[in-house]
This record gives C-alpha cells, sequence and structure tokens, in this order.
C-alpha cells in the first residue's frame, strides 16, 4: 500500500531500477553507464559481470494438507486471545500476516446480515469451516454481506493485512469496530495469530491429509498446500509461476517468499534466490486463500506450481497466450544468450509421511 489512496505496489523490489531482483544488469543499467562516460569522457576500463545463472526446475505437485481453520492447531503458534470485542493486528502484537476471529453465535439457523466495521484490509468470511464470502476494504466505515447460518454456529473471519501505509499516519489492520449480524453486536471472541512458518517446525506423521474431498461448500475455503521436493547440486535462481492459481503465499524451507495474486496482476512470478534452496530435501508450502491451478482431481487436493528461469512482471502487456508462446520458447529453443547460464531441471518430488 502507498501513500492516502491505498493504491497496491509490486511485491518485485525490482521498480524498473539498474539493477534486477535478480542482481542483473539492465538496459537502464547500461544507458547510465553510457551517459556518464559521455559527460566525464572517462571510458568504461572495467568488463560487466555476467548475469546470474537461473533455473527453471520445472513442475511442482502439491498435495492439500487441509483447510487453514482444520489445521488451526498446527498454524496458530502463540497462544489464542479470548475479549469481549474484536482486537486489532497491534493490540495482539501480530503487526503483519493473518489473524482469525472466531466466535460462536447462539442464532437459529436461517439467511442474516454481516456487518463489520472497520476492516482493514480483507477479510474471508467462514461458517463452521466453510467459506460464505469475502470482503476488502473500500474505505466504507462499514462493509456488509449475506451469511446463512446453521443452529449455533461458529463464524470465522480471516483478516489479512495487505501492506502498511509508508508515511503519513497510524495505519492499524484488522477488525476495528464492531461486528454484528442482523444488528446484533457479536461478543466474546476468540482471535488465532496464524504462522504458517510454524508448519516447517511440524512432523509429516502430525498432519492430516484431509484435503477438500467431501466438502459441501461449492466456495473454495483457504486450504494449505504442500511438498517435499529433492534437489541436487545444482542450485541456482529461480522464480515461482503459480499459474492458473488465485491468490496466495509461499513459503519455502522457513523462508516467507511473498504474496502472489496474478488474477490481480501485474506481477506473475515472484524471484526465489539460490541461498533460500539447498541440496537434498526442500519443502514448499503454500496457502491459497481463493482458488488453486493445475489441480489433477476434482476436489483439488493435488495441484501443481511451476519454477521458470525469467520473471513475468507485467500481466498487462501479454496477453495470456503470448505469455505462453513465450514459456514454450524458452523450455524448447532457449535463446544463444541463455544457452550456457540456463538450465532446466525436473523436480524430484518426495511423498510425505502418510500420504
Amino acid at each position: 500500500m502507498n501513500g492516502i489512496s491505498s493504491l497496491p505496489v509490486t511485491t518485485s523490489y525490482d521498480y524498473d531500477a539498474p539493477l534486477s531482483e535478480a542482481g542483473d544488469i539492465t538496459s537502464k543499467y547500461l544507458a547510465i553507464r553510457t551517459q556518464i562516460e559521455r559527460l566525464t569522457g572517462i571510458p568504461n576500463l572495467y568488463p560487466l559481470p555476467p548475469a546470474n545463472v537461473k533455473i527453471a526446475y520445472g513442475t511442482l505437485k502439491l498435495r492439500s494438507l487441509g483447510t487453514l481453520v482444520s489445521l488451526l492447531n498446527l498454524v496458530s503458534s502463540m497462544e489464542r486471545v479470548i475479549s469481549k470485542r474484536t482486537q486489532s493486528f497491534e493490540n495482539l502484537n501480530w503487526p503483519y500476516g493473518t489473524v482469525l476471529y472466531e466466535v460462536r453465535v447462539p442464532f437459529s439457523a436461517g439467511k442474516y446480515i454481516l456487518k463489520i466495521s472497520g476492516l482493514k484490509d480483507l477479510a474471508y468470511v467462514m461458517v463452521d469451516g466453510q467459506l460464505q464470502g469475502a470482503l476488502m476494504d473500500t474505505k466504507k466505515q462499514e462493509l456488509s454481506m449475506n451469511v446463512q447460518l446453521s443452529d449455533n454456529s461458529t463464524l470465522q473471519i480471516l483478516v489479512e493485512n495487505l501492506g502498511r501505509q509508508n508515511f503519513g499516519y497510524i495505519d492499524k489492520k484488522g477488525i476495528l469496530g464492531n461486528v454484528t449480524l442482523s444488528g446484533t453486536v457479536l461478543t466474546n471472541w476468540v482471535h488465532y495469530r496464524i504462522s504458517i512458518e510454524a508448519l516447517f517446525n511440524t512432523a509429516y506423521s502430525y498432519i492430516p491429509a484431509t484435503g477438500r474431498k467431501g466438502f459441501s461448500s461449492t466456495l473454495f475455503t483457504p486450504t494449505i498446500y504442500n511438498a517435499d521436493f529433492l534437489l541436487g547440486n545444482s542450485i541456482e535462481d529461480t522464480f515461482f509461476y503459480p499459474k492458473g492459481w488465485g491468490k496466495g503465499q509461499l513459503y519455502l524451507n522457513g523462508y516467507n517468499v511473498g504474496r502472489y495474486w496474478p488474477k490481480l496482476g501485474p506481477q506473475l512470478t515472484l524471484y526465489v534466490p539460490k541461498n533460500m534452496l539447498k541440496q537434498g530435501n526442500n519443502r514448499a508450502i503454500v496457502l491459497e486463500y481463493e482458488n488453486p491451478g493445475q489441480c489433477v482431481d476434482q476436489y483439488e487436493t493435488v495441484c501443481a506450481v511451476e519454477f521458470i528461469d525469467f520473471p513475468l512482471l507485467s500481466k498487462s502487456v501479454l496477453s495470456n497466450k503470448q505469455m505462453e508462446r513465450r514459456l514454450e520458447k524458452r523450455k524448447h529453443s532457449p535463446g544463444q544468450s541463455d544457452k550456457k547460464k540456463r538450465k532446466v531441471i525436473t523436480l524430484d518430488v518426495a511423498v510425505p509421511a502418510g500420504g
């Protein structure tokens, strides 16, 4: 977020800089170098360094561990906080990431109007663990939607911090006002501070492979996916490409790589420096909020992502067909300048214990 108008900025650290996010020289760097030489009359005597090696590791299949709510005891790393009213992220001492707000609703079954005051920034609304819809801060004081309850339901609101203002004023996150159902203020909330990184310290035998099979909801409920994969001696930079996925967060070997939102764009890939990878076993975990891509079954329990050797930062510039042609061209016929610095490796996927 940037400035009073809350406009989004790209996750990439590139920003059209003279050096790319991967540390490579760009045309802007060359133009600056040439201009300095022209103005000073001093020739450039030092050779330019070669571009860093990038590897297109290929396709990685991830398996669903379960919905975030079903894994709450594993991803809520700190003690839950109980209070009469909803608390901000700051009051919870949780400045980044996500918080799950939960409350028991002693209402009879039926349709109700949910209203949230002071939402910052994005909320996924669930009833008894099933997604009902999403609300996003639009500078309105109060946001509303219809929800369908069963008798004595549990209402869960997963709130995501999309980024803070970088100047000007205090930018609190979370649910800053009341939450009401058809005019009744809901009280006695339980707050869970979500830490996906906690899963890197969890043995696979303790994780239920619940997936989404048999879920009654037709809407996608925020779900955690993972995969273990083996790498040999060739460890180099790469780019994570969640082709067809909706919106989420990537974690690799305990590192929070970043947020992806290809549907919104323009950035489609995340830069993965080689120091986030290692020889031998690696672990990838993805928290997908909206909809996974490249799934091989109707219940979306096994879905694929890709690791390619170049960034895609301009969705608005290239159409989907143009991007597909570019990907295929680089896979099968790399350019002359790429041949010495580009490698393609098929990921060796290790099946998690109990899978």
